[in-house]
């Protein structure tokens, strides 16, 4: 077999030259360009925050959008290109339009994906974050990726106002969160528990006992995603009381991460709704296009399209936070009524296509 590179004709190579020259300058440009554009949108930001507007703007959004679009149009660029690529500024436009009204010091306890994403959040609203955890080593590498502070674990709780528990559930279960809060007293506690029960009467009884606030909330974002113009839930009855959580809403909303008030009642049913049912039913989806290769004897890879690209992704994306999709399916109250319901919804709808389908 000839390996080698077919020879490019010397004038060719020297056109071929020439013209990513002309790219690279142009590339710089667009670059150069994108920089003023985030100056534009920090005054943006100054002006929405002296107003108390929301950092998201969906209908200016997709104005911006329609117009990038009609741009390109004219310009003759294939479809959807301009209004892709304005789409893809806006979560970084919005980390330039949020900033804190005052300076908050936050422990960050545990240094895996949410605590990266969390703790990149608040340092972006311009506050401080100390990273600790069992594990120093870990803890040090995440801050310095940051380029935020690592301590002990009671040297960082004691210097912190806000303590946020990124932690597992056996975390909780094992006896080191309250090792951990021991000198919590007077601080202010969150958790980030995607499934509440039983974490939450835990914490309530553990800030009784050792004299902290405690504010449950679930970010309603995944470890990977950029949170600014997010949201977060926030469980109104914590023990901090209505000045507490309503401190804690206004920490997060500075931060371009918009609070979502509820129960945790509400909360458990919505994620019943929002997570058990979607992870479940993805899932499944694999188990059948599996079953269909195999039994069918069709390779669906060589066959397919973009909505299947669209749902292998999801799927990767489900199977790549199996820890946390296995806690919600098992820990939720309502995991076993919600997959009830996706399974009667899938019977449902597959009888009803039979029936347009003459019984077949």
């Amino acid at each position: 077999m000839n390996n080698s590179k077919p020879t490019i004709d010397p004038k060719v190579a020297k056109e071929l030259e020439a013209l990513r020259l002309q790219i690279d300058s142009v590339d710089n440009s667009i670059v150069r360009l994108l920089a003023k554009r985030m100056d534009v949108v920090r005054k943006v930001g100054e002006l929405k925050k002296k107003h108390g507007m929301e950092v998201t703007d969906t209908g200016r959004e997709a104005k911006v959008v329609e117009k990038w679009e009609g741009i390109g149009h004219s310009l003759n660029l294939p479809p959807g290109l301009a209004g892709a690529v304005v789409s893809s500024i806006f979560p970084y436009s919005k980390t330039q339009e949020v900033k804190s009204s005052r300076k908050h010091s936050v422990c960050m306890v545990g240094y895996g994906s949410m605590s990266k994403v969390l703790a990149w959040a608040i340092l972006n609203a311009g506050n401080s974050v100390c990273i600790t955890g069992r594990d120093m080593a870990k803890a040090d590498m995440l801050a310095k990726s940051l380029n935020c502070s690592s301590a002990p674990l009671g040297k960082a709780v004691q210097n912190a106002e806000y303590i946020i528990l990124a932690l597992s559930p056996s975390a909780f279960e094992s006896g080191f969160v309250e090792k951990v809060l021991n000198k919590a007293r007077g601080k202010l506690v969150m958790d980030i528990a995607s499934a509440k029960y039983p974490i939450f009467a835990m914490m309530q009884k553990l800030s009784k006992s050792l004299g902290f606030s405690y504010v449950s909330t679930h970010p309603l974002f995944g470890g990977g995603s950029m949170p600014v113009g997010r949201k977060i839930a926030i469980i109104s009855d914590s023990s901090s009381g209505k000045q507490g959580i309503e401190e804690i809403a206004g920490f997060y909303s500075e931060m371009g991460i918009t609070p979502v008030i509820s129960s945790l009642e509400e909360h458990e049913k919505a994620m019943a709704a929002v997570q058990v049912i979607p992870h479940f039913m993805t899932l499944s989806l694999e188990n059948a296009l599996s079953a269909a290769e195999t039994k069918l004897g069709v390779s669906t890879a060589s066959f397919s399209t973009p909505n299947l690209e669209r749902a292998l992704a999801l799927i990767n994306g489900v199977k790549s936070n199996m820890n946390t999709i296995l806690e919600i399916q098992h820990r939720n109250k309502f995991a076993d009524a919600a997959r009830r319901m996706s399974l009667h919804a899938s019977s449902s709808l597959e009888k009803s296509l039979r029936k347009r389908q003459g019984g077949r």
